[in-house]
């Protein structure tokens, strides 16, 4: 499910990275289906933790992640690194 994407299907990813905390998180937009957005976390205790959510709007789903990466980077005074693949056609 989360790594069984085609490449050309992500459309956006968003990483936190600090010692206490990775997280992974990425939404998957094909052309013939719903959105999903899905992700790992792996905190320093050695405890991880995986989601998974369906949408047939991808927007909804950015938003919905976009927050909570936010209150997570808040939480561990860090930045989220967020790329949208879809804004960025055209780029070569």
């Amino acid at each position: 499910m989360f790594f069984s994407a085609a490449v050309n299907d992500i459309a956006e990813i968003f990483l936190i990275r600090t010692p206490a905390i990775h997280f992974l998180g990425t939404i998957i937009a094909p052309n013939d289906g719903e959105a999903v957005a899905s992700g790992v976390v792996n905190l320093s205790n050695g405890e991880k933790m995986a989601f998974y959510s369906t949408n047939n709007e991808s927007a909804i789903l950015s938003e919905r992640l976009m927050s909570i990466c936010q209150n997570i980077a808040e939480f561990y005074e860090a930045e989220v690194f967020h790329y949208d693949f879809q804004a960025a056609d055209g780029i070569q």
